[in-house]
Formats: C-alpha cells, sequence, structure tokens
C-alpha cells in the first residue's frame, strides 16, 4: 500500500511508524466485508461502497478500495487515496493489470511524477454487499517506476473525484481526455459523501486512527435536500466562490475587493484554509487563539503570517454566476471534547491555497454536512449533516428495547464495559415502515475506543420491513467506545423505528 500525497491539505499519515499501523489496520478491514463476484445488478439501484477513513485530531482522509480483473486468477486490488483535489485515478503498479484487458495509449509521466502507462478499460470497486460495481469504459494512469524526484514517495495510489471543466487531457498523441473514474459511468452522475459521525472516526488521541464506517453513496437520480451550486468553470481545481465569513459573532468582510476569490471544495483534511491578502482575519486577534501547524513554517510549501483559531465559523458560498447559494456553520463545540481543536488556519500567503486567493472549505465542512458531486451537471451540492454525538444506546448483558432512530442515527456503545475487555455480541434489528428506496445502514467500522475484531452477518437492508440478525466482537480500549452506528437514508438522513435486541457475553 502507497500513501501518495493528497493535493489540498497536509497528510494524515507521515511516519512509516503510522504508515504500517494503517496497512495492517485496512487489511484487517478488508479482509471481514462480504465478496463477491457478481456485478451489481438492478438498473437506478443506489450503490453504497464503503469509505475507510485514516484520522489524527482533527485532519482525516479517506480511502476506497479497488480491484482490476484477472481472467487467470484472482483479481489485483489497491488501497487508493479519495482525493476531490484532482480528477484522476492512478494504480501504482502497471505490472499487476492484466493488460489483455486495456487499449494502451502510450508511456507519459502521472501528475505527480512517477511514470506511468495511459490505459482504458474496466475498473471493479467492491460494494457494501460484497458485490462489484463496474466502471467499463475508464481512462487511468498506471505506474511502471517510482518518482524519480521523490524517491521516497514511491508509487501514487490516488482515487480523484473532482469535476472540473474542461476534463484535463493528455497529448499521446493522439490528445486523450483523462476523467474523474465515477464520472464515466453516465448512469450514476450523482455521487455523495456521507462520513461518519465524528465521534467514531476522530481519535482521542494523536493517531492515527483507521475506521470503516463512511459510505461513498452513486444515485442514478438527484438526491433531495442538496443546495446545487455551479462549479467554477475553465479551472483545474472543483471550487466554488466564497462570499462571505463570520467568526463567532463578528462579520469579517472577508474575502473583500481580492479578484475572483475561489472556495476548493475539499473531501479530507480539516481546518478551513484561508488566504487573506488584504488583512481581513489574520491581523486581528480571536477570542479563541490556537496554535498553527507545523507546515505554516515549512519550506517547501511557504506560508506567511498566519493566525490560527478555533472559534465558530458561518461560511457562505455561492455557484458561478451566482448559480445557487449556501450558508453553514462549523462549530466543533458538538465535537467530542479532545476534538475541539483548529478550525481556521488564516494567512496573508496560504500555502495550500498554491497562489490562489480564497479558501479551501476543509474536511470539517464534511463533517457538518454532506456533499454531492453532480458530474453531468457540473454542480456541488451540500446539504446540513449532523457532526457531533447522535444519541447513544449503550450495552449491557442485555437489552431488549425499541428505539427511535433519529435522522442523525443512532449510535451502540460499550462504555460499561471495562478496559482491555473482548466482548461477543449477538445483535437483532428488526423494523418496518421503510420507505420505499431508502436503505438501513449497520455500519460498524468501529471506533477508538472499541475496535471491532470480526462481524457475521449484513451491513444493510433495502427492504420496507424485516430482521437482521449480526454476531461481532469487539476490544474495549482508551477513547469513544461506539463501534456500530445505525441510521436509514433515503434522498436524505431518515427517521425510523426500530427493535433492538442484542445479548453480550
Amino acid at each position: 500500500m502507497f500513501f501518495s500525497p493528497p493535493r489540498l491539505h497536509p497528510p494524515v499519515v507521515t511516519t512509516d511508524e503510522h504508515r504500517n499501523l494503517v496497512r495492517d489496520r485496512m487489511k484487517a478491514l478488508a479482509s471481514r466485508r462480504p465478496k463477491s463476484a457478481a456485478k451489481h445488478v438492478g438498473a437506478g439501484s443506489r450503490i453504497s461502497i464503503p469509505l475507510t477513513t485514516v484520522s489524527a485530531s482533527v485532519n482525516f482522509d479517506a480511502f476506497i478500495q479497488v480491484q482490476f480483473p484477472n481472467p487467470g486468477g484472482s483479481p489485483f486490488d489497491f488501497q487508493l487515496l479519495v482525493d476531490s483535489g484532482n480528477t484522476c485515478l492512478i494504480v501504482p503498479h502497471a505490472d499487476m493489470l492484466n493488460t489483455g484487458l486495456y487499449q494502451f495509449y502510450g508511456s507519459t509521466t502521472e501528475p505527480w511524477g512517477c511514470p506511468a502507462y495511459l490505459l482504458r478499460g474496466p475498473v471493479q470497486i467492491p460494494t457494501l454487499d460484497g458485490s462489484l460495481y463496474e466502471i467499463e469504459d475508464c481512462v487511468f494512469y498506471a505506474c511502471y517506476a517510482d518518482n524519480p524526484d521523490n524517491p521516497t514517495a514511491g508509487r501514487t495510489a490516488n482515487f480523484g473525484v473532482g469535476r472540473v471543466s474542461p476534463w484535463p487531457t493528455v497529448d499521446m498523441p493522439p490528445m486523450v481526455t483523462v476523467q474523474s473514474p465515477l464520472s464515466y459511468d453516465r448512469a450514476y452522475s450523482f455521487t455523495e459523501f456521507m462520513f461518519a459521525p465524528a465521534a467514531a472516526m476522530l481519535p482521542y488521541g494523536v493517531g492515527p486512527l483507521v475506521t470503516d464506517g463512511s459510505l461513498l453513496i452513486l444515485n442514478s437520480y438527484m438526491p433531495s435536500g442538496y443546495t446545487r451550486m455551479e462549479i467554477i468553470p475553465n479551472f483545474g481545481l472543483m471550487s466554488v466562490v466564497p462570499t462571505s465569513l463570520k467568526i463567532g459573532n463578528t462579520e469579517t468582510g472577508w474575502p473583500g475587493t481580492v479578484l475572483s476569490p475561489i472556495a476548493m471544495v475539499d473531501t479530507g483534511g480539516g481546518p478551513a484554509f484561508l488566504s487573506d491578502p488584504n488583512g481581513y482575519v489574520y491581523q486581528s486577534i480571536w477570542p479563541d487563539t490556537v496554535a498553527c501547524p507545523s507546515w505554516t513554517s515549512s519550506d517547501s510549501l511557504p506560508s506567511q503570517n498566519c493566525n490560527c483559531i478555533s472559534d465558530r465559523l458561518q461560511i457562505g458560498l455561492a455557484g458561478s454566476g451566482n448559480v445557487g447559494s449556501y450558508s453553514y456553520a462549523i462549530d466543533t463545540s458538538s465535537l467530542p471534547q479532545p476534538v475541539q481543536g483548529l478550525t481556521a488556519v488564516m494567512c496573508q500567503v496560504n500555502g495550500f491555497m498554491m497562489g490562489y486567493q480564497g479558501m479551501n472549505i476543509g474536511g470539517l465542512t464534511m463533517l457538518f454536512n454532506r456533499l454531492l458531486i453532480e458530474y453531468e451537471g457540473m454542480r456541488v451540492g451540500l446539504a446540513p449533516h449532523h457532526a457531533g454525538w447522535p444519541p447513544t444506546i449503550e450495552m449491557s448483558a442485555s437489552i431488549n428495547q425499541p428505539v427511535a432512530v433519529s435522522p442523525s442515527g443512532v449510535l451502540i456503545g460499550y462504555d460499561a464495559y471495562e478496559l482491555d475487555r473482548i466482548v461477543s455480541t449477538t445483535m437483532t434489528i428488526s423494523w418496518s415502515d421503510l420507505p420505499a428506496g431508502a436503505t438501513l445502514y449497520i455500519q460498524h467500522g468501529g471506533s477508538e475506543g472499541a475496535q471491532v475484531v470480526s462481524w457475521t452477518g449484513p451491513s444493510s437492508s433495502t427492504d420496507a420491513s424485516g430482521r437482521l440478525t449480526v454476531q461481532f466482537v469487539i476490544q474495549r480500549l482508551t477513547g469513544a467506545a461506539v463501534p456500530v452506528y445505525i441510521s436509514a437514508v433515503g434522498n436524505e438522513y431518515l427517521s425510523l423505528n426500530i427493535q433492538l435486541t442484542a445479548t453480550t457475553n
């Protein structure tokens, strides 16, 4: 597994010790997912794809498992960084692909710097139920050597999800257009990101924490509840327009009069990043000033005159040409106490803005909102999402009770169990009146204080009424012990009454 850096924010995994930990944990999580050689059937159905998040403090990145068919044996699979800061699929090992299945355009250098082939052909993604979603005709890069300019980085492993216009091209010749992999299937042009609750996804300590409770959902129709904004055209980063910034109770006047400010839409990272050349915010003293991250003083990505805060933010956005507008808050007081930290890095010159004026809205935005990327319509959408700690049902030796699952979902907690305890659980969930087209999810990615060691049984259902039984084992550790998250999702998050029965050892 390779850890190529994201484009728009610092990497979460930075040491060999952490890389080894993340590799081992991802391997364990992938091994317990259901597996099937069957391809998805039922045109128009929602497709749910598990995402693994790796987080440290309030920073996180997501990874997706992608595989390539091998008629002579088992498919070749890779864990790739999900990055909205670019638009390309890059796999680290061309030699592992069955080249007979792929059209070969030629040799080139991929955007991170590895020598690579440009190929066209099938790409498969395992879904939540184990069946395969296949992009039949995807153009992508496959590295055949390490990056000569950055040998320590090794190979690139990247799954770009950005939407830009026009798509980038590579002159082989002929000129070849390279799109985001998910954009090639026009039957599923609406992609949603649903990240797990912060209580389950973010670590109490330094980290990293690897969990498996977030989802990428592909839709053949426009989900409801989103405010859609036109993406800025003729620009290489998926962005909208920032219109306002409120810090605490203060209207700052930012971005002010800067020419053509941008708001990069980033699916990872942490705090918002701002460039503030006219001094609307970085020169001021704010109530909740905190220490700035080390990258703000890095020689490789220089920033100037940074001011870092943990204050509540209210961010205003608009689409290109004022097509759509949206405002939302980032308020970490609703998050678990250990991760109520940095909300914004405001600099006269911010290195991660790469010379552009404006902001990167940051990964924290994705905890307070759902994100929609509309590949055919050139829009992004945001919808409010509960980022804090949903209601928790605490486990005991046995429970049998009705549970009203709110739109924010419900967590299953193990705080009553002593540290280092291995707890086996048999759980049954019964329900009725799940709306047509909706899905009941039982996400079991674990949390810092309750690692899921094994899981047997389904992870979702679309039945209007039914009964699911699962068996799982958790190890009780230090930190938030909320390893299971139950939610109901249709065109938006739903309320659902369930009966929860469980016994533990």
